[in-house]
């Protein structure tokens, strides 16, 4: 951020920040759509916010204009700076996944206008640093279609056409592979494994379709699930894609559900295993997943306003 958009800040202090995107091509056509919601607030690109420019600036809320991935790292900047700031999200990514999920079990707030939500927090073996996800953390194909996207193939492409074309361009290279999964301890082995996404019951994916076989409004919303996808080969993924989309992937015998307190994915030997958090791609496995001991509230920026 440069040196006079710091002052200016200064200078002008505002209670709620407006954190957008600079690299989505979204972000100028949100931004004229709720231009009424938006004034008075300070805009920065959440490739400019850091922790030392919150823990400066300390703002009421932070108003997230973007998708999952700007959210993720918003929400990666607040929880590891210390600080307890909300945000209220207007969506303007592809899936916009975790909006989906938030506004589809909104929790009672006693009238404070803040909803909690559970985040899972992952510890890498050689980075101290712990990183957050809101709603999802995958390993398989939906890394190799998060690539392809990375790599802006497609980019003529829109929604679920693009997505499709990503997903089939991937089964090109889509092996399975080996892993142990260790759930709350105990070791289950694998040598054909697909995907394996985590998520809480009322998690969903690309669109908003449900994941986990909880419905959103169900006692295990906030619960943490593990999907396991096995036996898979390379074309017939394209089956389990659709499986999804339809929301039938309930009743395949390959597709298992385990609740867990602690998860890790350990690969077999120098296996490398992509892996997305919150739909961005990641370059390697976590040692574990569990509940963080902090959680992430929102507020609502379309019905009832800024708190």
């Amino acid at each position: 951020m440069s040196a006079n958009a710091v002052e200016n800040a200064k200078e002008s202090f505002v209670n709620y920040v407006l954190i957008y995107n600079e690299k989505s091509a979204s972000y100028k056509r949100t931004k004229k759509k709720w231009k009424h919601q938006l004034k008075g607030s300070f805009p920065i690109s959440v490739q400019d916010l850091s922790e030392d420019w919150l823990k400066e600036r300390f703002p009421d809320g932070l108003i997230v204009m973007g998708g999952d991935g700007t959210i993720n790292s918003t929400v990666n900047i607040i929880l590891n700076s210390g600080l307890d700031i909300p945000i209220g999200i207007i969506p303007g990514g592809g899936g916009n996944d975790f909006y989906q999920r938030r506004v589809g079990r909104c929790q009672e707030d006693n009238g404070s206008g803040i909803t909690v939500h559970e985040v899972f927090e992952l510890e890498y073996s050689n980075n101290i640093q712990k990183i957050y996800a809101v709603n999802t953390v995958e390993w398989g194909i939906g890394a190799l279609v998060a690539e392809r996207r990375e790599n802006n193939e497609g980019r003529f492409l829109h929604g679920m056409l693009k997505y499709f074309y990503l997903v089939i361009k991937s089964l090109f290279e889509f092996n399975s592979w080996k892993a142990t999964i260790r759930i709350d301890g105990k070791d289950m082995e694998f040598d054909d494994l697909s995907s394996v996404v985590v998520g809480f019951g009322s998690s969903t994916m690309g669109g908003g379709y449900i994941m986990f076989p909880e419905e959103r409004s169900g006692p295990n919303k906030d619960a943490p699930f593990v999907l396991i996808a096995h036996g898979f080969s390379r074309f017939k993924a394209l089956g389990l894609i659709l499986k999804f989309v339809r929301a039938k992937q309930h009743k395949d015998h390959r597709l298992q559900y385990y609740p867990f307190k602690t998860l890790e994915l350990i690969p077999s030997g120098n296996e490398v295993i992509k892996l997305t958090v919150d739909g961005e791609l990641f370059p390697a496995p976590p040692v574990s997943i569990k509940l963080g001991n902090r959680k992430l509230k929102t507020f609502s920026v379309t019905s009832s306003g800024f708190p």
